[in-house]
């Protein structure tokens, strides 16, 4: 709310040859949908009001003398299968919420709105988008303009009478060229890819940073060292598929990392609860959980435009490694950012029906996605031990704490075992450092190798 992209008043924001006075249709479709929205709660009342109407009492004299009754036992007690029901004065409301809503089912079927709604008995107006029908309604519509509605009501019949006319009007009329305008189409894209990542339950200072930095996505998962919990941090491009994300976003997107490890520490020397704050730092060891890092890119299906399958892939060839020590995976500065490709056309169709279905399979496809790709990533690029020393862990890391420095970590449940993990990193580069580190430690430890 706070970007120039969103306006409270965007709907009136219409560049077209109308005057200034003049409303379009466009503006109409909208006030309609908007009116629809904010009134849900009349509108359930009212349904459910003429529902219960539609219950009529029976007009027993009628019955009796037209309707043959069956004689059931010795006493031929009569039974009427049918009963004629007593003539109802027409609903003035119930015909008003009868075209209000078939014009609903119309803009969900035309333009794709969430406006369906559980009608309670009302029968829909067919083929309301004919000419002929919608005159037929805006004639009617007048005539219902001089019976007392409530002010709630009463607004509903003049947007629809306005929506009719404007129809009207515009099929008299040569064509004229409408333009809802969008600009910053960047954080539109933003929005759309945080409405199917992020959670609600984050810090506002992790999303809205100290340094005046704004991380696009942030979701708390699982991290590779299980069970411990780790803040996955998300950017968005809206990128052509050629274009290569520019080192001054990888740069940022560390930062972010940064920024949030930063931020659990000083929660961690705060005196706050133990559970304000996730485990980033192992304080034996001094070694630091991974901190997942991603971009999202998204392309679109040249071949065919209808393809809204989310295709969500995980792109091996662009993985951004930064790091202040080689051959240090728990070192605070060791840091990744995954690559990560969208169909676009999911993201937007998923933004604009915005079902709650939808958005949580997304959502937890895309965490496993994400995660078991980054384990790939570092299961790939470093070997993994699961280390049991034989004179006590404390004893074991304050004497080889210098060799082992930035490759030893402890999740939490291992606080309470013997158990610590080592990761060296793979490569001809690394052998004779690794082999020389493990023959140093090999008297004191016994160790296996272990997997992510």
């Amino acid at each position: 709310n706070e970007t120039s992209i969103v306006r409270a008043d965007f709907a009136q924001n219409i560049l077209s040859t109308l005057s200034d006075n003049e409303t379009s249709e466009l503006d109409c479709v909208l006030s309609l949908v908007q009116y629809y929205r904010e009134n849900r709660d009349l509108i359930v009342f009212k349904l459910k009001q003429i529902q219960s109407q539609q219950f009529r009492k029976t007009d027993w004299q009628k019955t009796i003398r037209k309707v043959t009754p069956l004689l059931v036992g010795k006493k031929n007690t009569p039974i009427y299968a049918q009963t004629i029901q007593k003539q109802r004065e027409p609903d003035r409301e119930e015909e008003l919420f009868t075209i209000f809503f078939s014009v609903m089912h119309y803009f969900h079927k035309e333009f794709g709105f969430n406006t369906n709604f559980e009608l309670g008995g009302l029968m829909l107006i067919d083929r309301i988008g004919d000419p002929s029908v919608q005159r037929r309604l805006a004639k009617r519509l007048q005539s219902l303009k001089n019976q007392y509605f409530s002010d709630k009501l009463k607004k509903m019949l003049l947007l629809l009478l306005q929506y009719f006319e404007k129809k009207e009007t515009a099929r008299t009329q040569q064509g004229k060229p409408e333009y809802v305008l969008c600009q910053d189409y960047h954080l539109v894209f933003e929005d759309m890819v945080d409405k199917l990542l992020s959670d609600e339950d984050y810090e506002k200072k992790l999303k809205t940073q100290s340094d005046g930095k704004i991380v696009d996505h942030i979701f708390k998962g699982e991290s590779l060292f299980a069970p411990d919990p780790i803040w996955y941090i998300g950017d968005s491009k809206y990128y052509k598929p050629t274009t290569a994300m520019s080192e001054n976003a990888v740069y940022k997107q560390h930062t972010y990392a940064k920024n949030v490890i930063q931020y659990n520490i000083n929660l961690f020397n705060s005196e706050v609860p133990e559970s304000a704050y996730l485990r980033y730092r192992d304080d034996l060891t001094e070694g630091y959980n991974i901190t997942p890092n991603f971009f999202i890119q998204a392309f679109i299906h040249a071949e065919d435009f209808t393809k809204t399958q989310a295709d969500f892939k995980f792109d091996e060839t662009v993985t951004h490694f930064n790091r202040h020590f080689y051959n240090r995976i728990f070192d605070r500065d060791s840091l990744s950012v995954h690559t990560f490709n969208l169909n676009f056309m999911f993201v937007f169709q998923s933004y604009i029906n915005a079902s709650p279905t939808i958005l949580s399979d997304f959502k937890k496809l895309a965490k496993e996605k994400i995660r078991d790709s980054v384990k790939a990533f570092y299961s790939e690029k470093f070997d993994f031990y699961k280390i049991e020393p034989k004179g006590g862990t404390k004893h074991f890391v304050e004497k080889y704490f210098k060799l082992l420095n930035g490759k030893i970590y402890r999740s939490s449940d291992m606080r309470n075992s013997p158990f610590l993990i080592l990761g060296l990193e793979k490569g001809q580069k690394f052998s004779e450092e690794n082999g020389y580190l493990m023959r140093q430690i090999a008297e004191d430890c016994h160790f296996e190798n272990w997997k992510l």
